[in-house]
């Protein structure tokens, strides 16, 4: 009697023991599922954000999310509206030079030009739309029109709201193996420089035995820069980086004039060039 009591005592505790493990199991895989989940870039929060950091006057704070937002929603009004806030903080609170060092670059104006000027400026360039977005991109007519080439370009987009914006700059690479680009280092005249991409800024394809990968970027200050040095070089190299690999393209006369072209068009056209000084 006395050793059934004892085997139900044990059969029992046993049971809670097992039934508090499973519940203990339940409760991480909870956490864990809620862990995984990302929440999704939201524009309105961004923008939400940026409102808060413009009424305060925080110049960094704003720059920082018209930054994010000009690489993920470049096309949208409210990034156009955040732009022009970092644009007033800026020309606020931009620092006095001292007399022996280099002047702090100064905000260009916003040109005003009618629809009808804007299209005879851009009459020339190729263009591609997208109708979902109600935006043209437009492009050099000797830029690549699709990604398995090797090239170097600049371009631009124009929507009904926000006329001529978001200038970007483009490199890519064909071939029939990856490279897997980490850095490009650019040789211009001598003068030896890089661009190091940003996470998920290396975008990968491949078709018909080919590989392709290339690097998309808004063109900001260090970004314009760099393709000004490029453009206006009698020689330029780059050398496409990769983890095992590496690719150099010489960067030819053509492609070079097309850049310059690019951004004298974006500047006429309207284009604010207040975003290559930020």
């Amino acid at each position: 009697m006395k050793e059934r009591i004892m085997l139900t005592a044990a059969a029992l505790m046993l049971a809670v023991v097992l039934s508090a493990c499973s519940g203990n199991n339940e409760i991480s895989t909870s956490e864990v599922q809620a862990s995984a989940e990302v929440a999704p870039i939201d524009i309105n929060s961004l923008y939400d954000d940026a409102k808060e950091k413009y009424t305060s006057g925080d110049y960094e704070g704003i720059r920082s999310i018209s930054d994010k937002m000009s690489g993920i929603f470049p096309d949208d009004p409210q990034t156009a509206e955040v732009l022009e806030w970092t644009r007033e903080l800026y020309a606020v609170n931009k620092p006095t030079a001292e007399p022996t060092a280099t002047p702090y670059p100064t905000v260009s104006p916003i040109a005003t030009k009618s629809p009808e000027e804007v299209d005879k400026i851009l009459s020339k360039l190729r263009v591609e739309k997208d109708e979902v977005r109600e935006s043209d991109f437009y492009f050099d007519p000797s830029s690549s029109k699709y990604s398995n080439s090797n090239d170097v370009y600049v371009y631009f987009s124009r929507t009904k709201d926000s006329g001529v914006t978001n200038p970007r700059f483009r490199i890519q690479y064909s071939g029939d193996r990856w490279l897997f680009i980490e850095k490009f280092v650019i040789n211009a005249d001598g003068e030896v420089f890089e661009i190091i991409p940003g996470y998920s800024e290396i975008k990968r394809d491949n078709g018909s035995g080919d590989v392709w990968e290339y690097y998309d970027v808004t063109i900001i200050k260090d970004i314009y820069d760099k393709v000004l040095k490029i453009a206006n070089s009698n020689k330029a190299i780059i050398r496409f980086e990769g983890e095992n690999r590496q690719y150099d393209m010489t960067v030819t006369d053509k492609q070079k004039k097309a850049m310059l072209n690019m951004l004298d068009l974006y500047k006429e056209a309207g284009g604010s060039t207040f975003i290559f000084e930020i």
